[in-house]
């Protein structure tokens, strides 16, 4: 094993995606923490402003210190792959705590680039190690870094709570918007985790994940004994998840089961995971309980229940049975352009106001505002909404009502 490269960057930028991530991670901030070693979620207050019916985030410097107790023992690099090949199989697959709240991919990157440093306390002090794939987390052991963050624009949207008790809160998650803080993604403050946080509801945990395309019911814990008993009956399939899809077409006939097993591929376009039916895939089953409505576009509403968790396994398997969801391009339906942004006096200003040396995003828009760029677009949606999660064991049941495009109303 090498030894870990332990001389601090204090000058790269690397980029992830031009235009894909709007977001640059950037080790400069490293001299501030050899300086004064400040625990702090954001050495630059950032602030989240409305224009034209979208939500902007200032850039800003955001420290991440993260507890590596969950792979003690474990090469970090190894135990990354195997959380990335986890939820590839499986989106509700348990993988290590670290990697819930902040993806795999981003700890990769970042590693890559020499990026991530552990903690430790000696005597009157803390002592930092800069570590590289092939290390070997220790008893104790906390993860730290400094990154620039440019957070993706999101739409303007509340988040409705559908439940809420001592234990367990359950909302509506609206579409467009990433569930949790990943930094890699360029979503923090406007991640649903960021929203709720601004909301009061600041130590709340996920139980499960949402494409962030796809609205509707999305289930937390209000503590990690909450959050067991959630995932528990999740992952031991004691739950009953049905969702509302506007297809191309639609069944004559309620009650079709769905039974293509899946895998999980990537795609050589796009260079994205994505599912298909293969014969060697999982297990995989869905049912069309009902056509709820039908409208003049020749678009059906049908409400699907699946009794298991595949990755994309409602939107893969609508498109098997010839009724792809009509608005989602990566399973047959008819691609749409999400909303242009940063075409606003403020966002604009906001980029003239926040640069950071060296940072490509901070250059790329700058050359939007310049016009050498066409204007970014919000990602766009797709017409699925998780409608109901009933858990029977648990005696909770839980429904975000259904979003304007089913036509339910």
């Amino acid at each position: 094993m090498r030894e870990p490269r332990r001389v601090l960057r204090t000058s790269s930028c690397p980029l992830l995606g031009r235009l894909g991530t709007l977001l640059s991670v950037c080790a400069g901030g490293y001299s501030l923490l050899r300086e004064q070693y400040v625990s702090a979620s954001c050495l630059v207050p950032t602030q989240v402003f409305k224009e034209h019916g979208i939500l902007y985030a200032t850039p800003y410097d955001h420290e991440v210190r993260v507890k590596l107790g969950s792979i003690m023992g474990q090469r970090i690099g190894d135990a990354i792959r195997k959380a990335q090949e986890a939820r590839k199989l499986d989106e509700d697959a348990e993988i290590p705590g670290i990697f819930n709240s902040i993806s795999p991919g981003w700890w990769l990157q970042q590693l890559d680039s020499g990026g991530v440093r552990v903690e430790r306390c000696a005597w009157q002090h803390l002592e930092f190690e800069q570590i590289d794939a092939d290390y070997v987390v220790k008893e104790g052991d906390r993860a730290r870094l400094m990154i620039h963050v440019h957070e993706r624009a999101a739409p303007d949207v509340e988040i409705p709570i559908v439940y809420e008790d001592r234990q367990f809160l359950a909302i509506s998650k609206p579409a467009g918007v990433d569930i949790t803080a990943n930094p890699s993604c360029g979503s923090v403050r406007l991640s649903v985790i960021g929203m709720l946080e601004a909301m009061g509801y600041s130590n709340v945990y996920p139980a499960h994940r949402i494409d962030k395309p796809v609205s509707g019911v999305l289930c937390f814990g209000k503590n990690k004994k909450a959050l067991s008993r959630l995932m528990r009956c999740i992952r031991n399939r004691k739950v009953q998840k049905t969702y509302l899809a506007r297809t191309l077409g639609g069944p004559e006939e309620d009650g079709l089961r769905i039974l293509e097993p899946l895998d999980v591929v990537q795609d050589k376009l796009t260079m994205k995971s994505v599912a298909v039916a293969s014969a060697t895939g999982k297990r995989a089953e869905s049912v069309v309980e009902k056509v709820l409505a039908r409208h003049e576009d020749g678009t059906a509403t049908l409400a699907v229940r699946i009794l298991t968790g595949r990755y994309h396994q409602v939107r893969c398997h609508l498109q098997q049975a010839g009724w792809p969801i009509a608005n989602d391009p990566t399973y047959g339906g008819v691609p749409q352009l999400g909303q242009e942004i940063f075409n606003g006096t403020r966002a604009r200003q906001m980029i003239q106001e926040y640069q950071y040396p060296g940072c490509k995003s901070c250059e790329y828009f700058q050359d939007v505002v310049s016009g050498e760029e066409p204007p970014p677009r919000l990602d766009p949606t797709i017409w699925l909404h998780s409608w109901h999660y009933d858990f029977p064991t648990l005696g909770l049941s839980f429904e975000a009502p259904p979003p304007d495009w089913a036509g339910m109303s």
